[in-house]
This record gives C-alpha cells, structure tokens and sequence, in this order.
C-alpha cells in the first residue's frame, strides 16, 4: 500500500539516526529498493508506455517494462544519475544535510564523509539545495500572470519609493561623487 508525503513515520519509512540508517541500508540493494519505493509510491510504471507491470531486473540497478521492454533505472532522472560515487555516500550526504539542525556546510560533509576535495562536497550539496527548491508553477489557462509594475494605487507598495522621506530616485540628476540620498542610501 503506498504511503503519502505526510503520513511517513519516523523508524519505519526513513532513518531517524544514523544507526537506523545503517541498519535500513546494509547494502546497495537495500538502497535501490528504497529509492525505488519512493520514486513508485503505487508499483512501477513504464515511463514510456505507462504500463503498470512486475517490470524484470536486467542489471542490479536496471528495470526492464514488460509491455515495451524498454530499460529503466531506479536512479535516472534524479541527482544520483550517472555518479560514480557510491549510493552509499550520497545518502550519507543527504543524512547529514537534513538532520542537522541548521543545515551543513560543504567542509563539514567533506571532513564526515571523508571526500577528497570540497569541491566535490560544495557541487552534492548544490545539487541536493536545487533539488529541495520548488519548480515554478507551469503556466496555462488557469495561471495568472501578474504585471512587473506596481499591483497597488498606493506609492508605499512601489519598490522604488522609499515609504520614510518619499524618495524617488527616478526624479533626481545623477550624483557625480558617492554621497548619502535622503533615505540613507548610498548612490
């Protein structure tokens, strides 16, 4: 039975600590398995014929539609796709990246996880801060689109207007030196 978003518990569907994360993944296919429990909430479908079969396993990480028999992989189209860096370390990253409790920084994942470079640790954790980020909403008939100016009759609501001293940059003659405007701002 698939479980939605809101309904995970602690222990059972995910890792609280990082001994029950080991326990959960003691090895590679206890991995895939999870990543594929969660990509396929209600069983597997084909990306390509939307046939909801058993697939076959063709490789460890490979799955095979019996509709189409076109291949799938548990990890394309995610941010582990096409990494020759072990699951086993990503997930340590992500582990580390969501139970701290103000976030990580990439020399603290590079000194946990024992990486090479902090390089290599800025780029993971990057990619695991663009994947957290909502996608824009798609536009169609229903979206609505606001216009760039103001939305308000109101002068406080326009960016421009400092709501203090009224300032209007747009109305004075270009400063020749740095000096303070009115408002504080320096031009």
């Amino acid at each position: 039975m698939a479980v939605a978003a809101g309904d995970l518990r602690g222990g059972v569907d995910y890792p609280r600590t990082r001994p029950e994360s080991d326990a959960f993944f003691p090895d590679d296919g206890s991995r895939l398995e999870y990543l594929e429990r969660l990509r396929w909430r209600e069983g597997f479908v084909c990306p390509r014929c939307r046939t909801s079969a058993t697939p076959w396993r063709a490789s460890q990480d490979r799955l095979v539609c019996p509709g189409c028999r076109t291949q799938t992989s548990v990890l394309a189209n995610t941010l582990f796709y096409r990494t020759r860096t072990p699951l086993r370390l990503w997930l340590m990253a992500a582990w580390e990246m969501t139970s701290q409790k103000y976030g990580t920084n990439a020399l603290g994942v590079q000194r946990v996880l024992g990486l090479g470079s902090y390089q290599t640790a800025w780029a993971w954790l990057h990619r695991f801060r663009s994947a957290m980020v909502r996608p824009p909403p798609l536009s169609g008939p229903r979206s609505a689109v606001l216009p760039p100016a103001r939305t308000s009759r109101h002068r406080r609501s326009h960016p421009d207007v400092c709501p203090l001293r009224r300032h209007r940059p747009w109305e004075e003659e270009a400063p020749t030196a740095l000096t303070p405007t009115s408002c504080g701002r320096w031009s």
